[in-house]
Formats: C-alpha cells, structure tokens, sequence
C-alpha cells in the first residue's frame, strides 16, 4: 500500500490540473485530489507528476483522470426547458438564418453523450424539423465518457425521463440496456478536445449556431471560465445561441452575449459584435439583474416541441 502524498505533492498536482486540464479545486476537495493522485502515482508519486509536467498535448494521461475528477453523471432531456428552448426558439430560427440549411451545434462536455443524442432526438421530435436539420458535433476530454458514447447504449435510469411511447420510436431493448436508432447516432460526431487549450480547429470563426455547455465553467478557473467563453463568442455565428448549466453564469466572464428568458429557463444570446472587455464583478448576481432582452421574433410559425412523454411523429 503506497504512502499518502504530501502537501506539496498534492499541491503540484493541483497546479497542473488548472494549468494543462483549466479544472479548478478549492481547498476543500484536496482530499479527493490527495486520493486521485494516491490511485494513478502509486508508490513513486514524484516519478508520475514529472511525467505529467513533461507530457506535451493533448495531454492523454492527465485526461485519463477526468474519470476520476469530475462528475459524468448525466441522462437523457436533462433539463427539459433547455431542450424546449433550444427546439422551439433556437433552432427555428438558426434554420432561418441559415436559409434551410442544418444548424450547426455544439455539445461541448458531452460525457457519455445522453445531451447531444437528446439534441438529435428534440430536433427530431419538433413539428417540421427532419433528420437533415441538424448537425451535432460532441466533444469531452475523458475518453471514456466517449468510448461509452460511441456505443450509444444505455441503462433505464439514463432514460428515466424519457416515456415508454419515446422510447420504442428511438430505442430498442439490448439485454438490460437500450441500443439508440441508428439514424439519431448519424446525427452526432464525438471527439476528444481539451475545452481549456487553444484549439484554431474547434473554434474556428463562425462555426456554429447553437453551443451546449452545461455544467463545464463550474469546473474551470476564472481565467480558465473567461478564456473558454471568449473561444465560444468568437466561434459561434451572431444570433446564436448558448447555453450553460442552470447554475451557471457569464456575469464577470463576457459580454458578448444578450440574457435570454423562455420555457422558464435561462440562455444566451450571441451579439453581432463581440470582444469587448468584461469589466462586471466575477462573483455570481441574479442572472435577472442584467442585460437580458428577449430572443427575436420569428416570422415563422412557433413549433411546439412534443416533450419526452407526449406523442410524436416519424423515427428517421
């Protein structure tokens, strides 16, 4: 049994999990670093933190310890007035924006892929909106939420908010799990990217309409928190649209997105210009307080999104 690491040894690990990983741990989760660290550097913890430092990107094993370093737990329509905001407001009118063609979405922390399949399954499910509407591309920085993502097979409780009538159109039963329809896997491209690193192919300018990232700048940093948002403004299209876990914020962090209240639930909006320095206090206010306007109006019809246990159309 390999000795508890010191202090200083805990300290350094810490040091280079914000740095290589933006994951931040305050002084009381340090037992659970303590423990990691205990767990992956076995007897020579010196040996396996200089590894670390000297690993070069994309840093593989440092992502090996996201398993261990954050929750992963997740389910399918998590949230499910996002979801109806993103199919009954966002969507329509990305899809008029773009003039017909699919919307562009980003799941960023997608972990085992219940959000994004969800995303695939909502645009889906809305009056109007076919396969061909969207186009999902998940990425996460722990490789196993994405080998288990790939497979897109999952337990009852990951479904638990999803009706037995929704579940026969998109799944189907695989022993004790349920295997996910093959055309909704088409819809979705996982990837393993590090949300914390500068990445010119994951944020390239103007790549999508609609960026997901829940309960991921809770982890980060406040540096790390701005620097991420910054990336996410300045790849996404004006107009569009992001979303953030519910306790999540960008006061302190940006200002390059208008408050957005629908579906009792709160989003962004992205601003036709962004990068103007956020100058805001970084400590949380009511996201009530702030600049919030109301999405634009849409010319089209308002889709009502048949929510997990209502009926619903076609399964392609």
């Amino acid at each position: 049994m390999s000795a508890e690491p010191s202090a200083s040894q805990v300290e350094q690990f810490r040091d280079l999990i914000v740095g290589r990983l933006g994951l931040q741990f305050d002084e009381t989760k340090l037992g659970n670093l303590a423990r990691v660290l205990s767990l992956h550097g076995g007897t020579d913890k010196d040996a396996y933190l200089a590894m670390l430092a000297a690993e070069s990107g994309p840093y593989p094993a440092l992502h090996k310890l996201a398993v261990d370093l954050t929750v992963t737990e997740t389910y399918f329509y998590r949230n499910v007035e996002q979801i109806q905001a993103f199919a009954e407001v966002a969507m329509p009118a990305c899809l008029l924006a773009r003039d017909g063609l699919p919307v562009r979405v980003l799941s960023a922390g997608c972990a085992s892929g219940e959000e994004p399949y969800t995303l695939a399954i909502a645009a889906r499910e809305t009056a109007g909106l076919g396969a061909g509407s969207v186009q999902i591309r998940a990425v996460d920085a722990n490789p196993a939420m994405l080998a288990k993502a790939g497979g897109a097979r999952y337990s009852g409780w990951s479904l638990r908010e999803v009706g037995a009538a929704m579940r026969a159109r998109w799944f189907a039963r695989d022993g004790d799990l349920h295997a996910l329809n093959e055309g909704v896997r088409r819809s979705v491209r996982f990837e393993q990217r590090n949300l914390a690193r500068e990445d010119e192919e994951l944020w390239a300018p103007d790549s999508y309409d609609i960026v997901f990232c829940r309960n991921v700048l809770m982890y980060f940093s406040p540096a790390q928190a701005q620097a991420a948002v910054a990336r996410i403004a300045g790849a996404m299209s004006p107009g569009g649209y992001l979303f953030l876990g519910h306790a999540e914020t960008l006061r302190g962090l940006s200002h390059d997105f208008h408050l957005c209240h629908t579906h009792a639930t709160f989003y962004y909006q992205r601003k036709q210009q962004v990068g103007a320095p956020a100058r805001e206090p970084a400590f949380f206010q009511p996201p009530w307080s702030g600049d919030r306007v109301p999405p634009p109006p849409s010319p089209v019809p308002r889709w009502r999104m048949r929510a997990p246990r209502w009926r619903s159309g076609t399964s392609d």
